[in-house]
């Protein structure tokens, strides 16, 4: 971050922190919009207000897909990020800037030196929603198909020293053309809530959605790990609510098959006549294939590979720490562990639930 910059977001913080008490909250806005992924076309998000409170300054943040960035436009001799208030709004004192501390977010700031309000009309008095617009770009390497794109963390700073309540998040649909066609696999649970997955690409985790590996089996159970994300040709087992979930990206590698700990995942189709598959019988666990009755593992799916007798594998801590951590029985306010147990965040690195959301507390908290 600029200095400059810094300077900008301290002035605005000053501004929060000598507010007594939370005032009315402004709604901001912005549209669908669609981008090229050419690294070069400039799509101009366009950022709107509306309600009557005057303000002087605000700060919001713009979560965007990877593979999105400002664009630069010519200033004399320099290049500098794309974004503009509204000349109708804007006294000669207000000013705007922006940057981009993470490739996924983008930071907006914009504040007046002499602490003036913005104008809520044009000069012949008729009223004007928009505040700014941002230009942006897309690389060539971006999936093509929809996106989407939030304005979180919006507030806006009064005059006498006071700040609006912070904003709802803000969801847009960017959708994104001429860049890359990926593949789309879905992973149906059922009311179950559990099944497998192996995926040809990585993936971020959706919410309300948990993954493991399957390291081991001890005392008739498999024994599994939690994984933060999706590898990618990593098989998978995966818990979480009813649903279908949506994954698309691109395939890297050309293997039918990959294996890591027990479970083996299939790019095809893959009928088998040994180790256990996962299904319901008396209860959801892995059972033991009959090699005289082989079956079919669907694409993308998973089998475990286990010498063993047993007739079936069990999954109970899984299945009762997801039973009891989303079960409409616990106060939404409470943390859980994943064994459905209370818990505080600080307690351990390891994923949460709150509120029937999924709670990622890093190594370090």
């Amino acid at each position: 971050m600029t200095r400059k910059l810094f300077f900008l977001f301290l002035l605005l913080a000053s501004f929060v922190a000598r507010a007594q008490a939370q005032t009315e909250t402004l709604r901001v806005w912005g549209h669908d919009f669609e981008m090229t992924a050419d690294g070069t076309t400039v799509t101009h998000l366009t950022v709107s207000e509306n309600d009557v409170v005057n303000y002087t300054g605000f700060s919001l943040s713009i979560v965007v897909p990877k593979g999105i960035h400002i664009a630069q436009v010519r200033s004399g001799r320099e290049y500098v990020d794309d974004i503009a208030l509204n000349v109708d709004r804007a006294t000669t004192t207000h000013t705007i800037a922006c940057n981009m501390p993470q490739d996924d977010l983008i930071k907006v700031i914009s504040y007046s030196t002499l602490n003036q309000d913005f104008y809520p009309d044009d000069i012949d008095g008729n009223p004007v929603d928009e505040i700014f617009t941002i230009g942006l770009t897309a690389d060539p390497t971006m999936l093509n198909g929809e996106y989407e794109v939030k304005i979180v963390e919006c507030k806006f700073a009064f005059a006498e020293g006071g700040a609006s309540q912070p904003q709802e998040p803000v969801v847009m649909k960017m959708t994104v053309t001429g860049g890359v066609d990926g593949r789309t696999i879905n992973c149906t649970l059922g009311e179950d809530g559990v099944g497998t997955l192996c995926l040809p690409f990585d993936a971020q985790l959706p919410e309300n959605l948990q993954a493991f590996t399957c390291v081991d089996v001890a005392g008739g159970q498999v024994v599994t790990e939690m994984q933060t994300s999706i590898p990618a040709r990593t098989p998978l087992l995966v818990t979480g609510l009813p649903g279908t979930y949506s994954f698309t990206g691109l395939p890297e590698g050309e293997e039918t098959s990959c294996t890591s700990g027990l479970l083996t995942g299939v790019m095809l189709d893959t009928e088998i006549s040994e180790g256990y598959v996962l299904q319901k019988l008396d209860k959801v666990a892995f059972y033991r294939i009959d090699p005289a009755r082989p079956v079919t593992v669907p694409a993308y799916k998973c089998f475990l590979r286990f010498n063993g007798t047993a007739m079936a594998l069990g999954l109970e801590e899984v299945l009762t720490a997801l039973k009891e951590a989303l079960s409409d029985g616990h106060d939404s306010e409470t943390l859980y562990d994943l064994h459905g147990r209370r818990a505080k965040r600080t307690d351990a690195p390891g994923v949460y639930i709150k509120n029937n959301r999924k709670i990622i507390a890093p190594r370090g908290n």
